[in-house]
């Protein structure tokens, strides 16, 4: 059975600490001897590149500056956010183009200097970004998107198979801000086109963080994690390859309901939290500015009682019911404010 596996940046990397993710028996201990130094060297190399933006994260790609995360977290084009840097240190920066239907998203840091880097090949990089770049040119659906100028697809990693090993990088708001990245490892459990499903666990907080392997190659970008441990999805790296010129230009992508919609996949309901399972206690980590939680009261560091008149003590019973609810419905909840019983209700919304 899976183990997740947090290191910090800062902390000397045990063997023990890895042998305890799903150790093949018949593996020698001296092939995980050489994983833990191939996994040391990433963490020191990827760690200074690693942000924290406002609700998520981002990896810096170019000694200028410029930072990829998904589109969930920087929200608009043109935006000004607050970047927290591994040091402790924040640094400003403007949104530049998104892609709502890929789930990508750029930004560039103010400051013009030599800052530390992951590489990303066949990106064509600009020295700096002007305020003008910073503005959003062109705002398109993904409709109108697909009848412009053809897109060229790149294939997925060929080389990126189910099994490769694999780190993810990121801030979950859990963590105590003002010291490196979180790392989680684990393994690919399958690519496509559009997205990696690894065991490397992600949650609230991580999107946007860097997903690499283990020769410290940037192979895509944290996005959102199912209710099942193994199932954390990234994009990746391909698209931003693919979407680059335009990300670059500060296009804007909607993703939109196509008219007349006939789909049979029902509407998902919307509640807008992120949490986690922490000691049997179903906690809230961030609630999403606006959303139905939001509207309801409910706050950061919430333990759920119970959901829909029900004791819950997972997480994923709380995403197990909610899957059952349809938009426009209204859950009542129950939690437990640092020891103060309080009974909220809130009206499902669309899932963004």
């Amino acid at each position: 059975m899976s183990r997740v596996f947090f290191a910090n940046l800062r902390t000397v990397l045990p063997l023990v600490a890895f042998a305890t993710y799903a150790v093949d028996a018949q593996e020698p201990l001296d092939q995980w001897r050489v994983r833990q130094q191939k996994i040391k060297r990433v963490v020191d190399n990827v760690g200074p590149c690693v942000v924290a933006i406002e609700g998520g994260c981002g990896v810096i790609i170019s000694e200028h500056g410029h930072v990829l995360t998904v589109s969930h977290v920087t929200g608009a084009a043109g935006r000004r956010v607050n970047v927290q840097l591994a040091d402790g240190t924040s640094v400003m920066g403007t949104t530049l183009g998104i892609n709502r239907n890929l789930d990508i998203s750029a930004l560039k840091l103010d400051e013009d200097r030599q800052w530390p880097y992951l590489k990303v090949p066949e990106l064509s990089l600009p020295r700096r970004a002007t305020d003008d770049d910073a503005k959003p040119k062109v705002h398109l659906t993904a409709t109108q998107l697909d009848a412009s100028e053809p897109q060229t697809q790149q294939p997925p990693d060929s080389s990126l198979e189910p099994g490769t090993w694999c780190l993810a990088f990121g801030y979950p708001l859990s963590f105590k801000r003002g010291q490196p990245a979180a790392v989680r490892l684990g393994r690919v459990q399958s690519v496509d086109a559009k997205q990696i499903v690894t065991s490397a666990v992600i949650m609230g907080g991580d999107s946007g963080g860097p997903l690499v392997d283990l020769d410290g190659r940037l192979i895509g970008i944290s996005s959102r994690v199912k209710s099942e441990i193994d199932a954390n999805l990234h994009v990746p790296i391909h698209v931003y390859r693919d979407q680059w010129d335009q990300l670059l230009a500060g296009v804007v992508v909607e993703k939109i309901e196509q008219d007349g919609d006939s789909s049979d996949e029902p509407k998902r309901p919307w509640l807008g939290i992120f949490g986690d399972t922490d000691e049997s206690r179903v906690r809230v980590r961030q609630v999403q500015a606006g959303s139905p939680a939001d509207k309801a009261g409910l706050k950061p560091e919430d333990v759920i009682v119970s959901f829909g008149g029900a004791d819950v003590a997972m997480f994923s019973e709380v995403i197990k019911r909610l899957q059952s609810l349809r938009p426009g419905d209204t859950v009542t909840f129950q939690v437990n404010r640092y020891g103060t019983i309080v009974n909220l209700s809130a009206t499902l919304g669309l899932k963004p």
